[in-house]
Formats: C-alpha cells, structure tokens, sequence
C-alpha cells in the first residue's frame, strides 16, 4: 500500500509558528495561520498558508525549471538545512537539490562552451526536468493534502511570477544585442522571440528547423528557451490533472494517470524517432514529457521523506546513479543514436536515482552539499537563461580572445549579469515587493517593448541583407558583376557556341554545413542579377549520410526545380567522431571511414549525383573545399578535404558540362590554411571561424561573390555538349592529379584534352549503377 509521510493539520499559536517559519502571523487568532505539523525522524518542514502563502510560498515554495527558490522547504534533517535569520520571512534551501541544480547547469554551460571537452552535457537539461518534476509534484500534493483540493489559478500565477520576469529579461538581452547578430539571425527573431513569449520556443525551432546540432553556424540567441517552454506546458497539463485527481482520497489515482502519461510519452518517442530528423524527439513537447513525469512518480511514491526501512538501499542506488549521471555527461553526444530511442527515459532513471540519493545521509547527498555546487543552483535560473546569448555574443571574432581566456570572459559576463537579475529583478518579484496591478502592467509593457525592439531588430536584417555586411577583401577574384546574367561572360572560359546563351534563371545548391552557412549571402547575390536559388542537403551531413538520402532529396528538387545550374558541396566526411553514421554498401558490408573502400564508394556516389544532377541537361559545378585546421575536432578533415576535391576534380574532367568551384582560394599564398585576409586597406580580416573549418560573416560574403563570379562565367562560356557520353569499361579511375595553377574565376586552367578522354569518362562512369547510366 502506498505511504505517505502522515501530517497532522492544526491551527497554531504565533509563537509556535514562528519557531518554525519565521515572523509572519502577528497573533495566534489570526485564522489565515495554518501550520501543518510534520512528522517525527527529525523533519523540519511545516506547511503554512497566509500572506507567505499568498506571495507564492509553501512547503516546497515556487520550484522552477532550473532552480529551487530560495523559500523553498523540504522536511529533510535538521543537519541539511542552512538557516538564514528569521527576519527574512524564509528557510534557506536544502543544499543537496541546489546542488544537483548547479551539476546540471554546470554541464549545460561547459557544453556550450566546448561541446567536446564535455560532449553529453546537454543532458544536465534532462536532470532539470527531472528535479523540477519532483518539487512540483510534491508541492501540489502538498497543498491537497493541506486543504483537500488544489488552487489552479495561484498554481500558476507562483509559476509566471517565479519565471516570467527574467524570462523577458533574457529576451530583452538578445534584443539589446541584436546588432551583434547575423542577417540570418536577424531574420528569425520576432518568430524565435514569439515563441518564447508564448512558450512554444520548442515548436517554433522544430517547424523552423533550427538544429541544436548545428551549434557551429548562426543559432538563434533564443534556443535555449525551448527548454523553458516544456516546462511551462508541462506545468499547465499538471496543474490541469491535479485538480481533477484532487477530487479522488488517494494518490494511487494520480500514480496510475502520470506512470500512463510516462508510457505514452516513451512510445511516442520510438514512434517518431526518425535518425534524419532528431529534432522532432529532441525538443518535443510529448516526447521529453518522460523525464518530467519520472520525477512526478518519485514524489507521489516517498514524498520529500524517504521512507527509513529504504534509506540504506537508496543510498547505494544513490551513489550508482550519481556516477552515471557522470558518465553520460562525458561519454554520450547528440549524435549517439539510442537516446533518441528512449535514452532520455534511462537518463531520467538516473536522475530520480541520484535525487533520491541527495535525500538520504551518504555520499550523494555530501558531494551535492559541496558549497560551489550549491552556489551554483541558488543562481541557476538566471545563469542558464543569459549564457547563451553572452557566449554567442563574445566570439573570438568580436573579442580577439580564445581558449581559457574567452572562456573567463564569457562566464564572467554570465555570473554578473545572473547575480543582478536574481538581486535587482528575480528576488524583488518573488518576494512581492512589486505585487499586484503595477506588476502585470510591467509585464505588459515589456512584452510590447520587446515585440517592437524585434520589429527593429527584423528591419535591420533586412537593410544588412540589401547592403551587405562584410568588409571588401582584396583577392584576385576579378571583378563581381552586377549585369543581368544573360550577358556576363568571362574570358578564363572558351565557348563554342556561336548564339548568346539562354537565360541563367535557376541555380539548385546541395551540400553540407559550410555552403548552408554561406546560402543567405549567396542567395542575395545571386538575386541581385535575377536568378532564383534553392538549397537543399543538411549542416552536418555528408553526401554519404544515412545511406546517401541526398540522392533522393536531388531528384526531388531537380523535378521540382528544373535548375539551370547545380552545385554540390560535400567538404569532408566519411565519419564524423562526434555523430558516427556508419555506412553499408550494396553487399551488406560496413565500410569503415578513411579506408580504401569507403573512398571507392564515395567516388561512385559522387558521380550518381553527378549524373542524377545532369539528367535535365543541367550545368554542374562542384565546390573545391579549402583548406582546414580543427586540431582533430571533426576528426581527420585535414586529408580528407583533399581526397574528396581530388575526386571532384577528376570527375569534372569528363565533360565540358561538369567543372567545379574552387574556394580553396580562400587560403594563404600556399595554399595553406589562414584564419584572416588582407582588406582593401591592407588590414587583416578574419575570414575562418574559430572551429578552423567554417566562415565568419567576412568569408561568407568572400564564397558568395567567388561562387556568383563562378556560376556567371562558366554559364555565358559553357560548351554545347548536352549528354554526356558514359560507357562502362569495368576500368578503375585513379585521383586525378592538380594541374595547373587556379584562375581568376576560381577554376582551374584549361586541362589538357586527354584529361576529357573517353577512356577517363569510361572509367568514372564503370563505377555507377546502370539506373543513372546515360548512353549516347
């Protein structure tokens, strides 16, 4: 049978309740003085009503996602609570559950960071959900159990009150900081903005396909908050049953709802688990409602007390979980496959299991107790939600700093601007200092402020996106037209065509993160002289990823789009470290990254897609990719640029209309890796990200005018061969070496005819199976 820790209820004197709770009723007739009278082994807490009660404390006070406030009581031993004067109306909080608040906001700030020197500490989220499950619940069993029935409406005001304000401080920052953003940042901010607003921020980044993957590109400064807004949904399904279930004398009512709620939650999860679209089960609403819920289920099975016959065994489970917490912040990573297929679940187990462990003597309880920790969690709320935007704020670019010391900067910035907000804002508020009318009115007003700074902000996007935003970088690029394609030509390219060209109106873009990254400023300057583009492939994927999926997303769009030009982008990868996808050839085989096999296999792919873009007698243009320098964080990217271009270039060998694009102009006189480039003035711009394979804002609008300039000149010059001649020989091509030094168009010079010999096209077409064949 279920137990819960026995509270008797009873209306006590002032002098009794203020031995407990601290001066807050002036006589014992006051009839709004309810204690609730806890149960012997040595609790302390005690239920009250009144003005506290009505200012959004009680037993277990206002617990937020990301921090237990700081009024918060919870009948622990008398040993783990840290009293503060009775003057200030609070008991201070229980140091273990601040701790193990501070270890997972700790793990989210180390992660955001540097995601590989802790690659699972985005999971300190799901540690978060977890905690705030168990306070929650237990703090609206409480109140049942106090009054018989549960207040919906103070339910949620303690909620709003507790998160709303700094809340919209956090979005006030980003506004603030809005002329630090991109273009495409820009772009996205009043719908990010508005579902943070409205506490739909998951459903916002899942519809708009912002990646929490892809943290190396241009995220939103509001992506954080979709952690916020299940936790606000959650609040408002809970509050909503419990009133319900409050109707009903037992909580094996309100286990038997929440454990069907947790099973319907898991099974969604393998229902929609999808490995090209993790998004939908990363920030789902339903999908993560498992991990809240597994903290709901421990609070209606032991309460706050944990039950004395179970203390010995809990600290032992405790501990375990302790440790496996641990290892799943250093051992698992966005890309690990299983917890998209119920790992959440398992990562929610070991949390209740180490919750459980700070509410009993041990271990677990004394390292969560340590006084950094427990810091940590007192400030938490605000920590997590201002360090996003500060960390994307102060970039190497921005700051000239990197390593430890930008890392002291950016957590600088957080800690002061945390501190203050819980001082000067959270405190004040919780506390009722601003309560009432003037404070909804506040509210208000900062919404309406922050919808127009958005407004602004937006504007602004636009006006970058029409002007620019990066500085002129001197490169013998020659000259960017602005003329209308249909008479651009450039004289790098012989022609042998005798008529002008038809019309350049179309351009289809496939490829990875770097021409993802670059795609809003290509976009634009291939706009500027009428022609429409589209892009299609995924950040962080290859043209391998999950059994080539490109392939079909290519025909696709070709259909759809019926593209004059085709670009193919693929830098580097046959496996990234960080996000294994292990590839299987057509015998069932796995082929093993940077062998001999897997580049066989990605040659012949390279050429499906090559043929497959072909198939409406496009012009194909293969991007050359520059070099890199990521001291192994993607992995071997290094050699693996250079065996991916060396392919591109020998099957554009094979046809007058099949060339490529060469953006390793973006090096040093070498052909070396640098991060900056001389400007018109001669000073320096960086050009590479911090990450050594990506682009700032600089490099960015440096590949779009390259690729314009490219795309212009090879369509005015291109030849009149519209099929190309692709006979099997059974012949195995060899690398094709470099010839020649790079032009002004970012082609190479003109290659000798036996480079476009029918023994070459032979042996590049061997290789490719006989649906994308094409005979003459």
């Amino acid at each position: 049978m279920l137990q819960w820790p026995v509270w008797a209820a009873n209306v006590r004197s002032c002098p009794s309740l203020l031995s407990t709770v601290g001066p807050r009723c002036r006589s014992g007739a006051d009839s709004r003085c309810i204690a609730v009278a806890p149960a012997p082994a040595g609790s302390v807490g005690a239920l009250h009503r009144s003005a506290w009660s009505r200012m959004g404390k009680g037993w277990l006070g206002a617990a937020a996602p990301l921090s237990i406030p700081v009024e918060s009581e919870v009948p622990m031993q008398r040993s783990d609570v840290v009293r503060r004067p009775t003057g200030s109306g609070r008991l201070a909080h229980i140091a273990a559950l601040d701790g193990a608040r501070g270890l997972a906001v700790l793990a989210v700030v180390v992660y955001h960071l540097d995601s590989e020197l802790l690659p699972g500490g985005f999971l300190g989220v799901s540690l978060f959900f977890t905690l705030s499950g168990f306070l929650i619940t237990n703090l609206l069993v409480a109140e049942w159990r106090a009054t018989g029935t549960i207040d919906l409406g103070s339910f949620w005001t303690r909620r709003f009150r507790r998160l709303l304000p700094a809340s919209l401080a956090g979005i006030a920052l980003v506004i603030v900081l809005s002329p630090a953003w991109t273009a495409n940042q820009l772009a996205g901010l009043p719908g990010d903005v508005a579902g943070a607003l409205g506490y739909v921020a998951n459903w916002q980044f899942i519809t708009s396909g912002d990646r929490y993957f892809a943290g190396f590109e241009a995220p939103s400064p509001l992506l954080h908050y979709w952690s916020l807004a299940i936790e606000e949904q959650f609040y408002l399904v809970v509050g909503a049953l419990t009133v319900v279930l409050a109707a009903g004398r037992s909580l094996r009512r309100w286990l038997v709802v929440f454990g069907s709620l947790g099973i319907v939650s898991i099974a969604a999860t393998l229902l929609l688990h999808d490995p090209l679209e993790t998004d939908r089960v990363y920030f789902g609403s339903l999908t993560r409602m498992a991990e809240l819920i597994a903290g709901v289920l421990l609070a209606l099975a032991v309460g706050t007390e944990m039950p004395t016959r179970l203390r010995s065994a809990v600290r032992v489970v405790g501990a375990i979980a302790f440790v496996a917490v641990l290892g799943a912040f250093l051992m698992v990573d966005l890309g690990t496959g299983a917890l998209y297929r119920g790992g959440f679940w398992l990562m929610a187990l070991a949390s209740v299991g180490l919750i459980a462990g700070a509410m009993v003597d041990g271990p677990t309880r004394q390292i969560l107790s340590w006084r950094p920790l427990t810091v940590l969690g007192l400030f938490s709320y605000g920590i997590y939600l201002y360090h996003w935007p500060l960390f994307l704020w102060l970039d190497t670019e921005r700051t000239g700093l990197n390593g430890w010391a930008l890392a002291g900067l950016r957590l600088g910035a957080t800690a002061l601007v945390a501190i203050a907000s819980f001082v000067w804002l959270e405190r004040p508020i919780r506390e009722g200092r601003f309560a009432g009318r003037p404070l909804v009115a506040i509210g208000v007003a900062a919404s309406v402020l922050i919808l127009c700074g958005t407004w602004l902000a937006a504007q602004e996007s636009d006006e970058r996106a029409v002007a620019g935003e990066a500085p002129a970088i001197v490169l013998s690029l020659g000259p960017v037209t602005s003329a209308p394609a249909e008479v651009v030509a450039d004289e790098a390219f012989e022609t042998t065509t005798t008529a002008p060209p038809p019309r350049l109106e179309r351009v289809l873009i496939m490829g990875d993160s770097l021409i993802h990254q670059a795609y809003p400023t290509i976009q634009d300057r291939l706009a500027r002289v009428g022609i429409e583009s589209n892009v299609i492939g995924r950040p962080g994927e290859t043209l391998m990823s999950a059994q080539a999926v490109w392939r079909d997303a290519l025909d696709q769009a070709i259909t759809e789009h019926d593209p004059d030009v085709v670009i193919l982008q693929s830098c580097c990868g046959t496996g990234d470290p960080r996000r294994p996808d292990p590839y299987v050839d057509a015998n069932g085989i796995e082929l093993i990254p940077d062998s001999p096999a897997i580049w066989e296999e990605w040659r012949r792919l390279a050429w499906e897609y090559t043929v497959s873009a072909r198939q409406n007698g496009a012009l194909v243009l293969w991007v050359l990719s520059p070099p890199a320098n990521t001291n192994g964080y993607y992995g071997p990217i290094e050699s693996r640029i250079d065996v991916a271009n060396d392919i591109y270039i020998t099957a554009s060998a094979c046809s007058d209309m099949i060339d490529t694009i060469d953006w390793s102009l973006i090096a040093g006189t070498n052909g070396e890796f640098v991060e900056a480039l001389p400007d018109e003035n001669g000073d320096l711009i960086r050009v590479r990200s911090a990450d050594g394979l990506h682009f700032t804002k600089a490099g960015q609008a440096l590949l779009a005018d390259l690729t314009r300039s490219v795309v212009l000149g090879r369509w005015t010059g291109r030849s009149t061969i519209e099929v190309d001649q692709c006979e099997g020989s059974g012949l195995r091509p060899t690398l094709a070496e470099k010839t020649g030094p790079v032009t002004k168009m970012g082609v190479r010079e003109s290659r000798s005819p036996g480079r476009r010999s029918t023994d070459c096209r032979r042996a590049i077409c061997s290789a490719v199976d006989s649906r994308f064949r094409v005979t003459t």
